[in-house]
């Protein structure tokens, strides 16, 4: 356990920026990170792009192909990783030739044999300078951070940040109601891997209010984050839906303290109904946000109005809670039909999500030919499909690719889900399109039952549960109960795999 203040890991900072100079690093050199959520990785946060180098943070889980592409692309001059990575980094170093040194975490002074060259160990490596470091002045619009989108086609795609947009962006998260509801009296866990959008801002934006930061260490279990809320008295947590709804089950059974936290955000996908309703019962209220790696990632924010608060029931309030929520302030946005009609505000109509604003990318990284098919006349274009209710709240219905399109009609596999889930013997389900040859398409849903359920869920089951929510040719011809459903590296379930394993039966 390492615990030390804001004054302490100042120091440190300018150490860690010392040494950086010391291994050559210059302005505008790209630093990459390979590594867990913990108070080194963190250092290296504000070191980094604080003396005018770019942070490029690496994706833990990536396959051997898209790593070596995102540090050539980079031209990476420094890795920093912790020793439990070392052959990940080891199995590659000769194909990543601007890499001039390695750094280990989460060491002792000792480093542990590796085939890396040069490499030093961290603590070593800032022990030997100042904790004094004259900061240079710089344009708000020198590049910051470089951050990779997770690839289900191609190569993973390139966000260069700025200072002005992480500095516009962590403002709007501060913001009361469209924001992150965190404040200098709060002690935040994010259980969001720190590579992914920069942890979603909070290694930041925890600095910036004042407010405590626990960090959830090397290869951290359900059990571990339960232990860490309860004894660090967190009162702001955020994570995934599945691994927040594996941390409710945890709290259930272990009657685990949860009494000091205020909020959850649950981002990467939807929240469930369940979810939402685990945690109120314990008092907690669960935001719902919507970003991406190329909104920095703060766009929207989902809170209930307090003239709704006053006159919806429970029922309507959960609903609603499941909701993205309303476009941050700052952000321009649109929601066009296929022919560019704008939707009507009815909570019925879909059409895809365009967004554009002061802290949102407008180019991917060295990429001209994907960044021209992502952003069209000033606009990006998210994929997302989604409906926008009278009052302009947003909910995301599917992913473009994703929604099932049968007999001419237009089926929300995330509607399906987000049903799924409320089974009271259901504990994830996920639902993908296949080929049909008379409908074009039908969902199919692979269930994953909770654990006293299993061998006595049936398909049957399933079925008579959604009779009556959805019309009928939304029920799913097959119904596959697993034990597990694969996740893409930050979380989400794989519907690219799954559609690739049903393609295969």
């Amino acid at each position: 356990m390492h615990r030390y203040t804001y004054k302490d890991m100042y120091g440190r900072v300018c150490r860690l920026a010392n040494a950086l100079e010391g291994l050559g690093v210059e302005r505008g050199d790209a630093v990459g990170t390979l590594a867990w959520n913990h108070f080194q990785h963190g250092e290296i946060y504000f070191s980094v792009p604080c003396m005018g180098a770019v942070l490029h943070t690496l994706n833990l889980r990536l396959f051997r192909d898209h790593l070596i592409h995102q540090i050539k692309q980079a031209e990476d001059k420094i890795i920093f990783l912790d020793y439990t990575e070392i052959p990940a980094v080891e199995a590659i170093k000769d194909k990543i030739p601007s890499v001039k040194a390695f750094v280990i975490m989460m060491t002792e002074d000792k480093l542990p044999k590796t085939k890396l060259s040069p490499v030093y160990s961290y603590e070593d490596l800032i022990g030997k300078f100042l904790p004094e470091y004259s900061w240079p002045d710089m344009d708000e619009n020198t590049p910051a951070a470089l951050l990779y989108t997770t690839a289900t086609t191609g190569m993973p795609k390139g966000c260069l940040y700025s200072h002005r947009m992480l500095y516009l962006d962590y403002l709007s998260a501060l913001a009361v109601d469209a924001g992150y509801h965190v404040s200098e009296k709060d002690t935040i866990i994010c259980l969001a891997p720190m590579y992914h959008v920069l942890g979603w801002g909070y290694t930041y934006l925890c600095q910036l209010c004042g407010a405590n930061q626990v960090y959830t260490g090397i290869h951290p279990t359900v059990q571990d984050f339960c232990n860490l809320v309860q004894n660090e008295r967190v009162t702001h947590m955020c994570g995934v839906p599945t691994v927040l709804t594996d941390i409710l089950a945890a709290q259930e059974k272990g009657k685990i303290d949860f009494s000091t936290l205020l909020y959850v955000m649950s981002s990467g996908s939807l929240a469930t109904i369940p979810e939402i309703k685990g945690y109120a019962k314990l008092g907690i209220h669960v935001l719902q946000p919507w970003g991406m790696t190329e909104t920095g990632p703060l766009a929207c924010m989902n809170f209930v109005r307090s003239d709704d608060w006053e006159t919806l029931s429970e029922k309507q309030k959960f609903e609603k809670m499941t909701r993205n929520g309303y476009i941050s302030p700052g952000v321009e946005w649109k929601v066009v039909t296929p022919d560019g009609r704008d939707v009507k505000w009815d909570g019925k109509e879909a059409g895809e999500l365009l967004v554009r604003g002061p802290w949102l990318v407008n180019e991917y990284f060295k990429d001209p030919r994907r960044s021209a098919e992502t952003w069209k006349a000033g606009w990006m274009h998210t994929k997302d499909v989604v409906t926008v209710d009278e009052t302009g709240c947003i909910k995301i219905v599917d992913r473009l690719g994703d929604m099932i399109k049968s007999g001419g009609e237009w089926i929300s596999s995330v509607d399906i889900e987000s049903l799924l889930m409320q089974h009271p013997q259901v504990a994830k389900a996920c639902v993908v399109a296949v080929p049909h040859p008379r409908w074009e398409q039908r969902p199919y849903a692979f269930v994953v039952p909770k654990d006293e359920f299993k061998e006595k869920i049936r398909g049957e089951d399933i079925r008579n549960f959604l009779k009556d929510k959805v019309a009928r040719f939304w029920i799913p011809d097959v119904i596959e109960f697993v034990d597990q459903i694969p996740e893409t590296a930050v979380g989400k379930f794989d519907k690219r795999l799954l559609r690739q394993r049903v393609a295969e039966k």
